[in-house]
Order: C-alpha cells, then sequence, then structure tokens
C-alpha cells in the first residue's frame, strides 16, 4: 500500500483509483542507490521514470552559457523524475544523482505501454493528465521568456 501511496502523489496518477494504482504497483520495481551514484545521464536515452520512495536526488542541467552543469533541484520522498521518456523516446535532458542513499521505484515505458493498451479507462486518465501537467509547464516558461 505504501508504493500506492507514492502513486497518488504523482500527477499522472492523481485520478486513478486504488484499483487502478494496483495494477502500476505491481509492475514497478525497486532500485537502491549510493549516495553520489549517478541514476540517469543527460543526453542518455531514456526509457523509464523514477519515483523517490526513501532518500533524495540531485537534479543538474547544462548551464548554456557556461556548458557546466548547475543543481536545478532537490527532489525527496514523493518526487518523481523521467517521466517524458515513458511518452516519447529521446535523450535525458538532466543529470540526476543521489544525494545520500536512496531507494527508487522505477516504471519502464513497456509496463506503461502494456497497462494502458489494455485498460482505455486509465488510459484516458494518464494522457489527461500528462496533457494537463504539459499545458502547465507551457505557460510557466512562457511566462518565464517574457521576463
Amino acid at each position: 500500500m505504501e508504493n500506492i501511496e507514492l502513486l497518488k502523489n504523482v500527477f499522472m496518477f492523481r485520478d486513478l483509483t486504488t484499483m487502478e494504482l494496483l495494477q502500476f504497483s505491481k509492475v514497478l520495481k525497486h532500485r537502491k542507490v549510493k549516495s553520489g551514484e549517478t541514476i540517469v545521464k543527460s543526453g542518455e536515452k531514456g526509457k523509464e521514470m523514477f519515483i523517490v520512495k526513501s532518500g533524495s536526488v540531485n537534479v543538474y542541467a547544462e548551464d548554456p552559457s557556461t556548458h557546466k552543469q548547475r543543481l536545478i533541484a532537490i527532489l525527496g520522498k514523493g518526487d518523481h523524475f523521467g517521466e517524458i521518456a515513458l511518452f516519447k523516446e529521446g535523450e535525458r535532458i538532466a543529470t540526476v544523482t543521489a544525494r545520500d542513499n536512496t531507494e527508487l521505484l522505477v516504471l519502464s515505458r513497456e509496463d506503461l505501454e502494456r497497462i494502458l493498451s489494455r485498460d482505455k479507462d486509465i488510459a484516458i486518465k494518464i494522457y489527461r493528465a500528462m496533457i494537463d501537467s504539459l499545458a502547465e509547464r507551457l505557460k510557466k516558461t512562457n511566462i518565464l521568456a517574457l521576463i
């Protein structure tokens, strides 16, 4: 049930019922990483998302003016990263490392696609949540571009 509670905090799962969340909980993989270990690297191909079950991670992005990695976020229990890789094949845009010993829940693109192909109601809920999230991010990006 702890994994289901964590899933409820992830925006794309927010509208799913407990029974629907159980389908995802069953396919999640657990991954333990040590402090300082790189979880994902900018430029690598991605095909899974991660939810922080315990511990915390640093998220770095390249500063375009200096080409150096800059800390842009610290994520802790219940936070997630890498979700774009579930929907679009491409390169990671950030490097993520463990701040301390960290346990992650991992959802692969293949597992997501399997669930979405079996249950159209879940698919609709997840795609709507993804669209809402992307629209909100675009809105914030547009506002920042105007400043």
